[in-house]
This record gives C-alpha cells, sequence and structure tokens, in this order.
C-alpha cells in the first residue's frame, strides 16, 4: 500500500505559516526562542523529507540504492531528531535559566545520538531499516527505536511537567503536555496504519499551540509602533544582565507630548509616535528599540553605539517631522547608562534611567550619560526614603527649634521648627536631601503631620517648665496647605495636647505662593480663621514684588539671607534693601531678617528696621531639653 502524503501537505502549510508569522516575534535571543525556531526548521525540513521519500518509494524501481540511502537516513534523523529538540524547548519554558537546559541536554541527548548511529549504519547492518534495489523500504529488527526514541522524549516531558506541576500554572501544563498526547496518540495511529503519515502533524499541532500561548509575538510588541513593548525589554534587560553583557540602554524621553494630542488631536500623536518608532528602528540593525511607556522608547545596543546613536537622535530632533500633512515640533531628553557597568540589575536600571530623565528635563540637560556617581547618588536617595518611611512609622522625626529674637523686648518669643533626620548608616541627613525626597515620594503629608505633634507636644512642655512662647513657625508644602486632612490634623493635635492651635504660624515661599494664588489666598484666609498665622518665607529668592505680597494675609515677611550678605557689600545694596523692609512695616508687616551670625550682621538688621532676628549669632536650631535650658539662661537679652 503507498504512502498517504496528504497529511504532510496540511501540516507543512501550516508549519511554513508558523515560521513566517514568528519570525517578526523572536527577536530576542533567547535560548527559549533559539530552541523554538529550531524546533520549527527541523520539523518544516522532516516534512519535507518526508514527501521526497514519497516520491522516491514510489519510484524506486528507477532510483538507486544510494539515493534511497541517504533519503532513508536524513529522513529519519529529522524525524526523530524534532522529539529531542521538543523536549529541551520545553525544558526551556519551565527552567528560564539555560544552565538547565544545558544539563538536560547533556544527560539525554546520547538516547539519540546512539539512534543517530543505528541509522547511519542500517545501510551496512539492516537494524533500522532494510533496502532491496527496486524494492520499497522495509523494516529492520530494530525498526521499533523510530517509536521507542520519540515515546522517551515525549514520556520525559511528562515526567518533568508532573515534577514541576506545582510551580506552572494550569494553562502552561496542558500548552507542554500537548505535545506528548498530541504525540503518543498520533504516533499509536501511524504505527497501526503506517501509510499514514501523521506524526508531523502532532509535532506542528504542538508547536501551534505553544506559540499561540508562550511564543506569540503580540505579547512583545507594541500595538501602536510596532515595535518592541516593555515586557519585551525586560526579558531583554534581564537576558543581557544574566550574561553580563555589555550593554547600553538608551532611554528617549519626549517632551510634552500631550500638547500635540491636545492641539491635533490623537490620532496625529499615534501617528507621530509611530514616525518616531520607525525612525529609532534605523538607526541600529543590531540594537532593538521598545516602547518604555506612553512617550518613552529605549533603545538595547552595544556600548560602541552610544556616541552615533546619541547624536543622530539630537540632531534629528533638531528638525521637523511631517506627520499626514502636518508639521510638529518633537523635542527629547536623551539619556544613556552602560550596563553592567553602572547597574546589575533591572529595578536599579529603570528605577536609575527614570530618575535621571525627571532630573535633566527639570535642568533642561537634553542628552547625558548616567556614571557609578550618578548611581551612588541614586542609593542614597532610596536610603534616605527608607530611613524616612521608617521615622515616620516610627514617629520619631527629629524636630529641632531655633529661637527668633524681638528686636523690641529683647526677648525670644518666636521660634521656628525644623525636622531633621539622623540615621546611623548616613548620619546627618540634610533638610534640603529629605525634604524634596519627601515631596517627591508622597511622604510630605505624614511628615508634615509628624512635625505638628511634635510642635504642639513642645508647646505644651513649654508652658509646663513656665516659658512663654508667642508663636512656633513650621514650614508647610502647597502639598500640605491644600489638603483637606491638614486643617483636620491641626485641630486633632491642638486638642488633644491642650493647646491652642492659634500659635502656630505657617511659612510658606515664594515658589509656593504663585504657584497658585487664587487657592492660595482660600487656603490661607482658611487657617487664619483659626487664629493660624502667615509668614513668607525666604523672601528675595524668587520673583514676587510688594504688590503680590499684600494680596495676601501675610503678617511676617522673612527677608532672605542673601539680601543681608548684598546689604553688606556696599551702601547702595543697603539703602534699597532698607527702603524695602521699611516698605513692608508701613504695610503692617513685621519684618524677620535671616542668617545673622556676626555683630556686623546684626548691627546691619538693627539699621534695615527689623522688627526680628534670626540666626546663630543667637541660636542654632536645637532639640527640645536644650531649648527649655536656652530659654532659662536667656529670659531676656540685649544685644
Amino acid at each position: 500500500m503507498g504512502l498517504n502524503a496528504g497529511p504532510i501537505y496540511s501540516a507543512l502549510i501550516i508549519a511554513i505559516i508558523l515560521f513566517v508569522y514568528s519570525r517578526g516575534g523572536q527577536g530576542i535571543d533567547t535560548l527559549q526562542n533559539k530552541l523554538f525556531r529550531s524546533t520549527l526548521v527541523v520539523t518544516i525540513l522532516s516534512m519535507l523529507a518526508l514527501l521526497m521519500t514519497v516520491y522516491i518509494e514510489s519510484n524506486a524501481d528507477q532510483m538507486s540504492t544510494t539515493v534511497q540511502h541517504a533519503n532513508n537516513i536524513f529522513t529519519r534523523l529529522l524525524m526523530i531528531g524534532v522529539f529531542p529538540l521538543i523536549f529541551y524547548y520545553s525544558t526551556s519554558i519551565i527552567w528560564k535559566a539555560p544552565k538547565h537546559v544545558y544539563q538536560w541536554i547533556k544527560t539525554t541527548s546520547f538516547i539519540y545520538l546512539l539512534f543517530a548511529v543505528l541509522v547511519m549504519i542500517s545501510p551496512f547492518t539492516g537494524l533500522i531499516y532494510q533496502l532491496e534495489e527496486g524494492v520499497a523500504t522495509t523494516p529492520g529488527p530494530l525498526y521499533l527505536a523510530m517509536y521507542i526514541v520519540p515515546i522517551f522524549y515525549l514520556s520525559l516531558i511528562v515526567l518533568v511537567v508532573y515534577r514541576m506541576r506545582n510551580k506552572l500554572p494550569l494553562n502552561l501544563r496542558l500548552v507542554l503536555l500537548s505535545y506528548p498526547l498530541l504525540g503518543l496518540a498520533l504516533a499509536g495511529v501511524e504505527f497501526i496504519f503506517p501509510e499514514l503519515l501523521i506524526s508531523s502533524t502532532a509535532v506542528t499541532a504542538g508547536l501551534t499551540i505553544t506559540y499561540l500561548y508562550v511564543q506569540n509575538k503580540k505579547i512583545l510588541e507594541d500595538d501602536l509602533t510596532g515595535v518592541l513593548n516593555r515586557r519585551a525589554f525586560t526579558q531583554i534587560l534581564k537576558m543581557r544582565l544574566e550574561n553580563r553583557e555589555d550593554t547600553l540602554i538608551t532611554l528617549v524621553s519626549l517632551h510634552d507630548f500631550k500638547s500635540i494630542n491636545d492641539q491635533y488631536g490623537e490620532e496625529i500623536g499615534d501617528q507621530a509616535l509611530h514616525a518616531f518608532a520607525k525612525y529609532l528602528s534605523t538607526l541600529s540593525k543590531e540594537g532593538r528599540v521598545c516602547r518604555f511607556s506612553g512617550d518613552e522608547f529605549a533603545i538595547v545596543s552595544s556600548y560602541t553605539a552610544e556616541a552615533d546613536c546619541m547624536q543622530a537622535i539630537h540632531t534629528r530632533l533638531q528638525d521637523t517631522w511631517d506627520v499626514n500633512g502636518i508639521v510638529v515640533k518633537l523635542r527629547a531628553t536623551i539619556v544613556t547608562i552602560p550596563i553592567p557597568k553602572v547597574t546589575g540589575t533591572i529595578e536599579d536600571t529603570v528605577a536609575v534611567l527614570e530618575r535621571q530623565v525627571k532630573m535633566n528635563k527639570k535642568a533642561g540637560i537634553e542628552v547625558d550619560t548616567i556614571t557609578t556617581h550618578a548611581l551612588v547618588f541614586f542609593k542614597r536617595r532610596q536610603t534616605i526614603e527608607e530611613i524616612l518611611k521608617k521615622a515616620i512609622h516610627l514617629r520619631n522625626v527629629d524636630v529641632y527649634f531655633q529661637p527668633i529674637y524681638c528686636v523690641k523686648t529683647g526677648e525670644f518669643r518666636s521660634l521656628e521648627a525644623l525636622a531633621r533626620l539622623h540615621s546611623a548608616e548616613l548620619g546627618f541627613i540634610s533638610p534640603g536631601e529629605f525634604i524634596p525626597i519627601a515631596e517627591e515620594k508622597g511622604l510630605i503629608q505624614e511628615l508634615g503631620e509628624v512635625l505638628l505633634e511634635v510642635v504642639c507636644q513642645a508647646k505644651k512642655r513649654l508652658r509646663i517648665e513656665g516659658i512663654s512662647i508667642d508663636q512656633i513657625n513650621v514650614n508647610i508644602s502647597p502639598i500640605q496647605i491644600f489638603h483637606d486632612r491638614l486643617m483636620e490634623r491641626v485641630l486633632d493635635v491642638s486638642t488633644r495636647e491642650q493647646v491652642d492651635c492659634g500659635f502656630l504660624h505657617f511659612e510658606l515661599t515664594e515658589s509656593v505662593v504663585l504657584d497658585n494664588m487664587d487657592k492660595m489666598k482660600v487656603a490661607m484666609e482658611e487657617f487664619e480663621a483659626l487664629g493660624i498665622g502667615f509668614s513668607l518665607d525666604d523672601y528675595g529668592t524668587g520673583y514676587t514684588n510688594i504688590s503680590n505680597v499684600i494680596q495676601f494675609p501675610f503678617s511676617c515677611i522673612k527677608l532672605d539671607k542673601t539680601l543681608l550678605y548684598e546689604a553688606e557689600r556696599n551702601e547702595d545694596n543697603f539703602i534699597v534693601i532698607q527702603a524695602l523692609a521699611q516698605s513692608f512695616r508701613q504695610i503692617g508687616k513685621h519684618v524677620v531678617v535671616e542668617g545673622v551670625e556676626t555683630q556686623e550682621q546684626l548691627e546691619l538688621a538693627y539699621r534695615m528696621g527689623s522688627n526680628f532676628v534670626q540666626g546663630y549669632y543667637f541660636a542654632r536650631p536645637m532639640p527640645l531639653r536644650e531649648l527649655v535650658r536656652f530659654y532659662k539662661d536667656n529670659r531676656v537679652r540685649t544685644f
């Protein structure tokens, strides 16, 4: 009975379609992807060889024995060679680390190699197949090896899946078992009806199922731009770091892309992103372009691509882009990081890139390379964040108090409360470091609440000690003052500590006030109704003019120390600053001169006409216990 090649044609067409379709999505050279491609290629070759066998068998009387032997060896090696590849591919899905797959190859490949030897010596021994000139091929005494070897590797898949059943999702277990189940079932049918060549159908079906679940390129491709997506980027990054490959990651973050969507519509915006992604893909033949986020792209390439890639992008962005007849201008911040030279983990690499892009956008830096110094800085920020979180959770943020001297009475009736952070690892941490981190990480509200608690407790303690304080100044961020919870917390804490919240005085900087003037005025008026006053802090460092100050209910203006230093430089500067201070006093504002450290600066502050003076000349910020001693020694002082 002749061989039936019909099933082979169907399976071959499916396999070729699968091969063509999968090529675009297998750009990541993981061992898993390599084994998938190898299995698919060998499957296609084995089916082509089987078709050749059908032709040769049907024309056996016209074929030489040499041709028949060569065809038999080639076909049988390919047909059976698919099965160990399927097994190794399955292990690469189960164990991502290549070392596990290589271990399986070392311990099980001898079975196929032994079979290959038996096949190749069959022309002389007739062990696997026998051939007589002009007669179709017949089975040899060890022909069952053609079934035993596939059953061995398919059974290994079943055993491995069973062994790892608790670590694999149910769907993945079913996908992996599709090979042995289909293979064993159709092999049995083919054993009973040898004229039906259907084993290739089982392999092709198994590969198709696996492709749809595991290898599908849509899982790793961005739908909009056609480049690899964030998931693919993570996989590439993980592989490069594990293999310790010298790699350059370039992150391109577009500026204010939302404005393009707002101005021209999302369709044009999408087309602009597609065009930009397509351009990036042309820069490096060996590089991988991934959509990192909405308007950010990452390029994974070799170290040598750094200068050329960055410069090419920067140069191209100087020109405009024609998007469906609309001319748009794109700007971007470009940051590169060499791995594993600078970072050794996915988390550190991504976090440092995102942080550096954010900082560079704010600073107006368009092209930059991250160094180990930047990583040290980033690690320090991470450490400070963890220290701050712990301190807030345990409610043990240190609060220091700096007395403010009243020129008229010679008393220290006011204080400024300042948050301080210490750790055994980093020692003293400047507010200039941890306050921005608290704001960025959403911790400033909780930090402010802890500070308010400590301030109210300090007010109560000072009252018990017989020390009279009119007000304690607390620095407030815009996040805090616009948050409904702040007023609630002020009332709760002051009630619990049995102090009148009217002693609180909130300090706001110029930049905070100008960012949202209408909303700020409403918030200030609400707190003022509770008796809480406001000071404008660091006046002179921004762009606030007197007309802006008049619009807000500030009772006090704190002149920044830079104005004091300018007044020291020459008489003209002093006259201007003196007139400024006097203008504030004439409209009913108290004036505080900050940063006084010497007798000369104190005298200058007096001449300016300040109401209050603050600085190291009188006292440095100090913890509450030292503050109590300070007041007992300095009830009234004349300077």
